[in-house]
């Protein structure tokens, strides 16, 4: 069984009888209502024991849809070299499906497999490793080529440097040269022998820890980090298979991982949760939300946070009722907190107004 015989119906109705009368645009806003289902059935037919013709039937029947899903798949695959070999051989990687790639990575990824084909017959290991390479040195600018060498058991500058520049770059919302670059990171780490072979806890302690000392430094001043939008939209947790170990957002229990590994991860979490929950307090949050978070926390760091979000609201004339400020009516309340001389001061400008 296959991909196309296991959804031969399917196949015959849902992508080829109702999209035959459609446009391209039309098509793809056709396709999103099925995206979902075309999905599942894709997780469902996928075969570790058939990969090579599992994927000849998807490309051959999803690839206007699909392309940069099945080749973030692919790139993920233990035997990729086997598998990219056969899709070229097998006519299956025609030029014309270029058209259909969004992914700026894969589309390099395609052009390299049949350039690589085409002038040696196949696609092997130490082409795979140079194209990695590359990529990663051109995405991330102060990784040299002498990094690779020098990246040994006790020795991390790629970890390093990746993490310090990755630091740098999420002050702002991440871009596809960010979001590739971590795709390959996590394909450097799961196919390198220095990083997996085995599982190599110091680095992964070293590159949490990296990332750690920023998001604290973030927390404390308030600084934009957007790492939680960069590992969304790497969208690695949807590849089919699961892919062995990602960085940053690893929740599996394995034998390989030291005690040392699952303390600094724990630690790197409960980090995050907190800038997220930090991040989360805005304008748009209810002004009951509000003066709870700010009464139920001693951080001063989000007490401020929670007094800047009050003002914007107030300074936007979102008034608050009486009921949602009823705390500043008590005979306990203390006038001096700075929440309390907010509400009084800002309604009461806005009251003269």
């Amino acid at each position: 069984m296959g991909f196309q015989s296991d959804n031969k119906n399917f196949i015959h109705i849902r992508l080829r009888s109702e999209m035959k009368e459609l446009d391209p645009d039309e098509r793809q806003n056709r396709y999103e209502k099925i995206r979902r289902d075309t999905r599942k059935r894709y997780y469902n037919s996928y075969n570790e024991n058939d990969k090579l013709n599992f994927y000849r039937e998807v490309i051959l029947t999803l690839s206007e849809f699909e392309i940069d899903f099945i080749f973030r798949n692919i790139f993920f695959e233990k035997d990729l070299v086997a598998i990219v070999t056969f899709l070229e051989n097998s006519g299956c990687l025609k030029p014309e499906l270029r058209q259909y790639f969004r992914s700026h990575l894969n589309l390099l990824f395609f052009d390299e497999i049949s350039s690589k084909i085409n002038s040696n017959g196949q696609y092997i290991k130490a082409d795979l490793e140079n194209f990695v390479k590359q990529q990663f040195i051109n995405s991330v600018e102060s990784v040299r080529e002498s990094d690779w060498v020098s990246e040994s058991i006790h020795n991390n500058p790629l970890i390093t440097k990746y993490a310090d520049w990755l630091t740098v770059q999420l002050s702002g919302i991440p871009n596809e040269k960010h979001i590739d670059s971590f795709i390959l990171f996590t394909k450097i780490w799961n196919h390198f022998p220095v990083f997996t072979n085995p599982f190599h806890n110091s680095k992964a302690i070293v590159f949490y820890t990296r990332l750690i000392d920023h998001i604290e430094v973030a927390l404390k001043i308030s600084d934009a980090f957007y790492l939680e939008e960069l590992l969304t939209k790497t969208k690695l947790k949807d590849v089919v298979p699961p892919i062995e170990y990602l960085p940053l957002l690893d929740d599996y229990d394995s034998e390989s991982y030291k005690p040392g590994y699952i303390i600094i991860r724990s630690r790197f979490n409960e980090l995050l949760d907190q800038y997220k929950f930090k991040n989360s307090i805005n304008k748009s949050n209810s002004y009951d939300d509000l003066i709870n978070t700010y009464f139920n926390s001693e951080d001063q760091s989000i007490r401020k946070k929670v007094l800047k979000s009050i003002e914007d609201k107030l300074a936007s004339f979102m008034i608050p009722t009486r009921l949602e400020i009823n705390f500043l009516y008590k005979e306990d309340v203390d006038k001096s907190d700075d929440l309390v001389q907010l509400f009084i001061h800002r309604l009461y400008l806005i009251e003269l107004i």
